[in-house]
Protein backbone atom coordinates (compact mmCIF):
# COMPACT_ATOMS: atom_id res chain seq x y z
CA UNK A 1 0.00 0.00 0.00
CA UNK A 2 2.81 2.45 0.89
CA UNK A 3 4.64 1.52 -2.31
CA UNK A 4 1.55 2.20 -4.42
CA UNK A 5 1.04 5.54 -2.70
CA UNK A 6 4.69 6.46 -3.29
CA UNK A 7 4.46 5.58 -6.98
CA UNK A 8 1.22 7.53 -7.32
CA UNK A 9 2.71 10.63 -5.67
CA UNK A 10 5.81 10.36 -7.85
CA UNK A 11 3.67 10.28 -10.98
CA UNK A 12 1.73 13.33 -9.83
CA UNK A 13 5.00 15.16 -9.12
CA UNK A 14 6.38 14.42 -12.59
CA UNK A 15 3.18 15.56 -14.29
CA UNK A 16 3.05 18.75 -12.23
CA UNK A 17 6.56 19.65 -13.41
CA UNK A 18 5.60 18.95 -17.03
CA UNK A 19 2.47 21.09 -16.80
CA UNK A 20 4.32 23.90 -15.04
CA UNK A 21 6.79 24.09 -17.92
CA UNK A 22 4.00 24.26 -20.48
CA UNK A 23 3.23 27.82 -19.35
CA UNK A 24 6.72 28.92 -20.34
CA UNK A 25 7.62 30.27 -23.76
CA UNK A 26 10.06 28.05 -25.66
CA UNK A 27 12.67 30.46 -27.01
CA UNK A 28 13.79 27.84 -29.53
CA UNK A 29 10.48 27.79 -31.39
CA UNK A 30 8.75 31.06 -30.51
CA UNK A 31 8.23 33.62 -33.23
CA UNK A 32 9.13 37.28 -33.03
CA UNK A 33 5.61 38.35 -32.08
CA UNK A 34 5.39 35.83 -29.22
CA UNK A 35 8.77 36.93 -27.89
CA UNK A 36 7.54 40.53 -27.59
CA UNK A 37 5.07 39.39 -24.95
CA UNK A 38 7.93 38.61 -22.58
CA UNK A 39 8.83 41.23 -19.95
CA UNK A 40 11.35 43.74 -21.26
CA UNK A 41 11.38 42.35 -24.82
CA UNK A 42 10.28 44.72 -27.55
CA UNK A 43 10.17 44.15 -31.31
CA UNK A 44 13.85 44.98 -31.87
CA UNK A 45 15.12 42.62 -29.16
CA UNK A 46 12.70 39.91 -30.29
CA UNK A 47 14.14 40.18 -33.80
CA UNK A 48 17.65 39.93 -32.37
CA UNK A 49 16.65 36.72 -30.55
CA UNK A 50 15.25 35.17 -33.73
CA UNK A 51 18.26 36.31 -35.77
CA UNK A 52 20.66 34.91 -33.18
CA UNK A 53 18.79 31.60 -33.13
CA UNK A 54 18.82 31.42 -36.93
CA UNK A 55 22.55 32.00 -37.15
CA UNK A 56 23.71 30.01 -34.09
CA UNK A 57 21.10 27.26 -33.81
CA UNK A 58 18.87 26.42 -30.87
CA UNK A 59 19.63 27.63 -27.37
CA UNK A 60 20.94 24.78 -25.21
CA UNK A 61 19.90 26.52 -21.99
CA UNK A 62 17.98 29.65 -21.10
CA UNK A 63 21.25 31.25 -19.92
CA UNK A 64 22.43 31.39 -23.53
CA UNK A 65 19.87 34.09 -24.30
CA UNK A 66 22.32 36.46 -22.59
CA UNK A 67 24.49 36.07 -25.72
CA UNK A 68 21.89 38.09 -27.62
CA UNK A 69 22.81 41.76 -27.88
CA UNK A 70 20.62 43.79 -25.53
CA UNK A 71 19.98 41.01 -23.02
CA UNK A 72 22.14 41.34 -19.95
CA UNK A 73 21.91 39.91 -16.46
CA UNK A 74 19.15 42.31 -15.32
CA UNK A 75 16.90 41.56 -18.26
CA UNK A 76 17.63 37.84 -17.95
CA UNK A 77 16.52 37.92 -14.30
CA UNK A 78 13.14 39.27 -15.46
CA UNK A 79 12.86 36.64 -18.21
CA UNK A 80 14.13 33.43 -16.64
CA UNK A 81 10.85 32.41 -15.00
CA UNK A 82 8.94 32.74 -18.28
CA UNK A 83 11.20 30.99 -20.78
CA UNK A 84 12.38 27.46 -21.53
CA UNK A 85 14.40 25.67 -24.19
CA UNK A 86 12.45 22.40 -24.00
CA UNK A 87 8.73 21.76 -23.98
CA UNK A 88 6.81 24.91 -23.28
CA UNK A 89 4.72 26.77 -25.80
CA UNK A 90 5.44 28.58 -29.04
CA UNK A 91 2.83 31.29 -28.49
CA UNK A 92 1.51 33.05 -25.40
CA UNK A 93 -2.23 33.53 -25.11
CA UNK A 94 -3.39 37.14 -25.39
CA UNK A 95 -4.14 37.88 -21.74
CA UNK A 96 -1.05 36.33 -20.19
CA UNK A 97 1.01 39.52 -20.42
CA UNK A 98 -0.75 40.69 -17.26
CA UNK A 99 1.17 38.00 -15.34
CA UNK A 100 4.45 39.79 -16.06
Amino acid sequence: MKLALGVFLSIIFVFSIAFAQSDKLNINIAGQQALTKLPGIGPKTAKKIVDYRNSHGFFNSIDEIKNVSGIGEKKFEKLKDYITTTGGVAEIKKNTRKKF
